[in-house]
């Protein structure tokens, strides 16, 4: 019984992950399929025997027949492409170009959260793109430009640029955010994986609807070049949660006012 329920939850946890409104019309054709084939058949002889006009039971079988096969077909096939790709509802990005192809850009991607936290290196394509407009911007953690701060010394040829400009950047976005009331904090010590958070949960928030988008830092790690990594909170809740905390304990602890 209780691996039933869990197996009703996953499916019930699928059809929270659907973003496309195309898909959710086309889910919910299927969902509908009989009970709208029996109301259209309904309808048709309701509307025949009104005209005088004589369609006999086989007609209308045949007819809520086809309509179910296709809904049938329609269902199985969607099930099948779920049960041999169970990770689809991740979403994979293969550089900072397929995200912003998909998301038609960072300035869209955090329109619609209602918060948002920010893990960044420098945030220059942020600045560029006059992000911080955004009034739903929380948090956002830099990179420490503080001179102290070997790693950046360290990995700014990974960057493909001079330390300094490493930090001017890291300054101008800092001040910017400020500006515009947006609390930033510098880490030291670690260059992390970069990381946007929707909706995120803490001890006084308890949102739904959140996502996190990750940037994986690999061998080439040039901000345009990252892959990435989307998971939503409908479908990996634990795993959202996660992340939610690994954000705040570097906040908390791991990261310093600018200075």
């Amino acid at each position: 019984m209780q691996n039933k329920l869990k197996y009703i939850w996953s499916i019930l946890r699928l059809f929270l992950r659907i973003r496309s409104f195309t898909r959710i019309i086309i889910y919910a054709l299927q969902i509908l399929g009989l009970p709208m084939t029996i109301i259209v058949a309904w309808l048709l002889n309701t509307w025949a025997t009104l005209r005088g006009l004589h369609i006999t039971i086989q007609i209308v079988l045949a007819f809520m027949g086809l309509l179910l096969f296709v809904f049938l077909i329609a269902a199985i096939l969607e099930l099948i492409r779920f049960f041999k790709s169970p990770n689809q509802y991740v979403e994979f990005f293969s550089d900072r170009s397929d995200v912003n192809r998909i998301t038609r850009g960072i300035e869209n991607e955090l329109r619609e959260p209602k918060r948002i936290w920010l893990l960044w290196h420098t945030a220059t394509e942020a600045a560029n793109r006059n992000v911080w407009k955004r009034k739903n911007i929380e948090r956002l953690i830099l990179l420490s430009a503080n001179p102290q701060n070997e790693i950046l010394q360290l990995h700014a040829g990974n960057f493909g640029k001079e330390v300094n400009k490493l930090r001017e950047d890291i300054k101008d976005s800092t001040k910017t955010a400020q500006n515009e009331g947006i609390a930033v904090k510098w880490l030291s010590g670690s260059v992390p994986n970069p990381m946007v958070i929707a909706n995120p949960i803490d001890k006084n928030n308890k949102t739904k609807g959140g996502w996190a988008r990750i940037e994986i830092l690999i061998h080439s790690p040039l901000a345009g070049e990252r892959p990435g990594i989307l998971i939503q909170q409908s479908m990996y809740p634990d795993l959202f949660k996660k992340l939610c905390d690994y954000y705040d304990e570097m906040w908390e602890k791991r990261s310093s006012e600018p200075s």
